[in-house]
């Protein structure tokens, strides 16, 4: 976790990182990084196995995510941040972007990850899908902050373009922010 103790602007997380969802905590790290500490805070969730099936041990739905079984994230949970970004995975072959940020911030943000991935990912033009939409109050991306992101990606997007989304991301919230 990344965190000055008093930040209010952005919270980016990766409840599922490690090998959960591989990849997903180096896209949260890199948007840590490139914007300022004075306005960005992470939270990142690692889950490993050893011999693999990090997934089916570790996995928690974003709704069943509860701040009583992560301290850290107690820390950060009544702070109420302008906006939150998380980082997700899913076996869909796509990039959806979901969340209750306002419609045009989604459709710049997809609009700079279409720029970085290639077209054989193939972005949801209506939308995410019940249950990855990330429009659920008890989404942990929500409760952190009322304007959300919640991006799901592609194993493929993830290891081969993911530093790329994050940047994409980092651009469009960056300005947003006051960075």
């Amino acid at each position: 976790m990344a965190d000055n103790g008093h930040n209010n602007g952005l919270i980016v997380i990766a409840p599922h990182g490690g090998n959960i969802e591989k990849y997903t905590d180096e896209q949260a790290e890199h948007v840590g990084q490139k914007l300022s500490s004075e306005y960005v805070s992470e939270w990142i969730c690692k889950g490993f196995k050893k011999g693999g099936g990090a997934f089916d041990r570790w996995h928690i739905t974003s709704t069943e995510i509860s701040e009583e079984s992560f301290p850290k994230l107690k820390t950060i949970m009544r702070r109420h941040f302008e906006y939150s970004v998380a980082f997700h995975g899913w076996r869909d072959e796509s990039i959806c972007i979901g969340g209750t940020m306002p419609p045009i911030v989604k459709q710049l943000i997809k609009e700079a990850i279409t720029k970085v991935v290639p077209d054989s990912i193939e972005g949801k033009d209506d939308g995410c899908p019940e249950g990855f939409n990330g429009n659920n109050p008890e989404n942990i991306v929500n409760r952190l902050s009322a304007k959300s992101l919640q991006i799901e990606q592609s194993e493929e997007a993830r290891k081969f373009y993911g530093i790329d989304i994050a940047d994409a991301v980092a651009d469009v919230i960056g300005p947003l922010i006051k960075v």
